[in-house]
């Protein structure tokens, strides 16, 4: 039994370890931008030279205009479009474009940046699915001759058609028209395997627009500017006009501020000091609501877009003081800023069953919380859960057995704000069980499992009453 606890201690810490290791580096938003992007950016969209073919070029160059006008930032000059302004300067544009040939186009359309885009690779080919046993038969003489005279003598028939390999590759520039500087550059790199050719290409072009969506997003960050601040409610000057959807969220900065050390004038960039989520908008404002806020906000702020998506990750522990369930666990929180939040946890459990005895075991589930209300240092939430809890112990043959608990806990969470990233926090209520089933034992053979033998009556397990938690939450910033 010492030996299992061990194997379920491992199994946490190796589960921990990796939640927390891609976000060892996290950081905030940067507060580099100063500008109110009150106008949408004027931006020219052409396709460049590849050795693809001209199908899957259009299509690429379909997609980035598309997701570009959906962002609504955008004031977008496309080919179809292009033609008629060059047709007033008496120019022709080739199928190729060049930077010098975008840069001088891009001036002639009055666009102060241009997005060029390369598709680098695009291939299709029929692959043996992954439950493919049987090998490949070698062709008789007389398949071979009348292959060769129905195709022309070219191996083009296709062995796996429903089993289609599709691998792309695009790399999108955005060029400043006045320099004719590179200022950004991404590679997209997309593969996908099933279905026939078109299925196949329509997978790989799907997850290209959500890729791009995100890239060009970052290459054109919204900023603002903090109007009014009102209990968690902030009014920022930017609205619909340009591309402000409910669900934006905007990090508040600090005005920078300048200090003149022995005649030089030094900037000092501005602090982060919270985020909001933008629920309701007008053509040049709207209304945000403040999820956390860790120094003063005031009219003036700067408010700058932030396109990542923020998780957390929380330790948690129940003493088992006044119940009969003692565990240590970690959840993962999809939307801990949001008044909806919701996710899924793993825990290390003990638990005390009609015998006295403390029996180890382990337990996975899930929950979802709404915030009711919200302070610069306090956040309480009300909260739901459904865990599945497996206690293990020996029955009176000395064999390993076990029994699922169901369990629906309910209260409400108190997060203390100890910093930026991180709080710690208080859960209590009342956890509902339901009445517990048989123990189950595992045995080799054709029988998977069968009932455990008890001479005197099985031991029952209720972890129904009140308890409490504690624990320590990161937010992935």
């Amino acid at each position: 039994m010492e030996k299992q606890t061990f194997q379920i201690f491992k199994i946490l810490y190796l589960f921990l370890f990796l939640c927390l290791l891609p976000n060892a580096n996290a950081q905030t938003a940067t507060t580099g931008k100063k500008h109110i992007t009150a106008k949408k950016m004027r931006l020219l969209i052409l396709p460049s030279e590849s050795t693809s073919g001209e199908s899957i070029d259009r299509q690429v160059a379909g997609v980035i205009i598309s997701c570009a006008t959906e962002l609504g930032r955008f004031d977008i000059i496309d080919r179809n479009n292009l033609d008629k302004i060059l047709e007033e300067h008496a120019l022709q544009l080739s199928g190729a474009i060049d930077d010098s040939m975008a840069i001088n186009i891009g001036r002639i359309a009055t666009a102060r940046q241009a997005i060029v885009t390369d598709v680098l690779a695009f291939s299709q080919r029929g692959v043996p699915p992954s439950n493919e046993t049987e090998k490949e038969e070698d062709k008789s003489l007389l398949e071979e001759i009348i292959t060769g005279i129905l195709l022309g003598g070219s191996d083009e028939e296709e062995k796996y058609p429903n089993n289609i390999q599709t691998y792309l590759s695009v790399q999108i520039r955005m060029i400043d028209i006045e320099t004719g500087r590179s200022l950004e550059s991404a590679d997209i790199n997309l593969e996908h395997t099933g279905g026939n050719r078109g299925a196949s290409r329509n997978e790989v072009i799907n997850e290209l627009r959500r890729k791009t969506t995100r890239e060009l997003k970052e290459l054109y960050l919204l900023s603002s500017e903090v109007i009014s601040v009102e209990s968690t409610e902030v009014l920022l000057y930017l609205g619909s006009g340009v591309g402000v959807k409910k669900g934006t969220l905007f990090e508040l900065v600090s005005p920078e501020r300048k200090k003149i050390y022995e005649d030089e004038t030094i900037i000092i960039p501005g602090r982060s000091a919270g985020i909001v989520c933008v629920n309701d908008i007008s053509g040049e404002s709207n209304r945000s609501t403040l999820l956390r806020r860790w120094r003063s906000i005031e009219p003036g702020y700067q408010a700058l877009e932030y396109p990542k998506s923020i998780h957390g990750l929380q330790i948690l522990f129940s003493p088992g003081i006044v119940d009969s369930l003692l565990s240590f666990g970690a959840e993962f929180h999809w939307r801990p800023l949001h008044q909806w939040n919701w996710g899924f946890g793993i825990r290390y459990s003990r638990i005390t069953d009609s015998f006295g005895d403390k029996d180890h075991g382990f337990g996975v589930g899930g929950f979802g919380s709404w915030q009711f209300f919200n302070s610069p240092k306090l956040k309480i939430s009300g909260r739901v859960g459904l865990d599945v809890d497996f206690p293990f112990r020996k029955d009176d043959e000395n064999q390993t057995v076990s029994l699922p608990v169901i369990s629906g806990p309910i209260g409400f969470v108190g997060d203390i704000y100890l910093s930026t990233k991180s709080d710690i926090f208080l859960f209590a209520g009342y956890r509902f069980s339901g009445r517990s089933g048989n123990w189950q034992r595992s045995t080799e053979g054709e029988e998977k499992s069968r009932t455990a033998v008890w001479n005197n009556g099985a031991p029952q397990v209720n972890i129904s009453g009140f308890f409490v938690s504690v624990g320590y939450k990161i937010i992935f910033l």
